[in-house]
């Protein structure tokens, strides 16, 4: 539940809000983008807005996975497809109409993830190396997409990356997992996984530190960033029972990585064992309500969303939800959108964590990744 300390902390700013909150929820305004597949198992991207009409539809060759946005070329957005996917999308999101087919290079595969540099100028992909079995990022150029170079993630498997609040450094999730195209997504070395958090520069490819579990079994998997503090969501391949969210206070400041400060460890957020156990050992996507300072988990195996307390890291509540897929938090609104993989999609507000409004589209099965524009 949540706590009244947490509550009295954050509601005073957001009393007068409330009122506007459930009329917004109803009000076509605003968009979301997300990968799905639909009843006849085409792969697609589709945006909605706060009603939960769908705005547009656009078929794509892979399954799609996660997505960026543009920060300077208006309409534009990349999906990317997930692993051992070899194309990126790039598209209108206000029209739908495909504008570019972004392939990965040759013995590389995405990840399903990529980020663009604050200027506009630079897009980096995490991508796998197979054939050394190590992460890199792929560095394009933003306008035409054109491979520039590419650089070290400092680990395999390296799914989501972020640029954090400096527009310098990148984070990176590495899985630790060992996969080959030849074996589609058969897991290779679990009993030698390697999963590591790794912050590199974005400029110059330099490691600036690399954080790794105690427990090697966990993967690192996705991330939502929160100033200089990054939230990790985590998938358990062994031994069951382990907490699936952590937290890292990062060096990154407001200028650029500090390598001064003292590293900070990893630090796993408490569960409560009935919740840990229904997760079943998985999560799927990462978002934080910045002003609220909570945290939302979506959990597909355990058929609900988690929540915690930034402040002062501790657990909130579930709320249940079938296949839970994607989520995101609208800050027009003040709300975390979630979506499922029965088509479902549930506005929540970030205050109070009640549900605010709940629609289904029907024949969409919805990806793990939704994205606010």
């Amino acid at each position: 539940m949540l706590s009244r300390r947490h509550f009295l902390q954050f509601s005073a700013g957001f009393i007068a809000s409330y009122t506007l909150l459930v009329h917004a929820a109803v009000k076509p305004s605003g968009l979301f983008l997300s990968a799905y597949d639909d009843s006849a198992g085409q792969h697609c991207v589709a945006g909605f807005n706060t009603a939960g009409e769908k705005t547009f539809s656009l078929v794509v060759n892979q399954r799609g996975h996660g997505l960026a946005v543009h920060p300077t070329r208006a309409d534009i957005a990349v999906l990317l497809a997930r692993r051992p996917g070899t194309e990126a999308t790039i598209f209108n999101y206000r029209t739908g109409e495909k504008i570019q087919i972004l392939q990965s290079t040759a013995r590389r595969h995405f990840f399903g993830h990529g980020c663009f540099s604050n200027d506009g100028q630079t897009f980096f992909t995490t991508e796998n190396d197979f054939e050394k079995g190590v992460g890199i990022i792929g560095v394009y150029d933003a306008l035409t997409f054109n491979r520039l170079s590419e650089m070290q993630t400092y680990g395999i498997d390296s799914h989501e990356l972020c640029l954090m609040s400096d527009g310098k450094t990148l984070v990176i999730a590495n899985g630790g997992i060992e996969t080959r195209p030849e074996s589609g997504r058969q897991k290779l070395n679990l009993p030698t996984m390697s999963p590591s958090l790794t912050y590199i520069n974005s400029q110059t490819g330099e490691l600036l530190e690399k954080q790794i579990l105690a427990h090697s079994t966990l993967s690192i998997r996705h991330l939502a960033i929160n100033g200089h503090q990054v939230a990790i969501a985590l998938q358990e391949e062994g031994e069951d029972g382990l907490p699936l969210v952590a937290l890292h206070q990062s060096r990154v400041t407001a200028t650029g990585f500090n390598q001064q400060m003292q590293a900070s460890p990893l630090d796993l957020l408490p569960i409560p064992d009935e919740v840990l156990l229904q997760m079943k050992a998985y999560t799927a996507s990462a978002a934080i309500a910045t002003p609220s300072q909570i945290l939302g988990i979506t959990c597909p195996r355990g058929n609900f969303v988690a929540f915690w307390s930034l402040v002062d890291k501790t657990f909130l509540k579930t709320i249940p939800l079938i296949d839970t897929a994607g989520i995101t938090f609208d800050a027009n609104t003040q709300q975390f959108v979630i979506t499922a993989g029965t088509g479902e999609i549930i506005w929540i507000n970030a205050v109070d964590l009640t549900t605010q409004q709940q629609v289904k589209l029907e024949g969409i099965h919805w990806d793990n990744h939704l994205l606010v524009v």
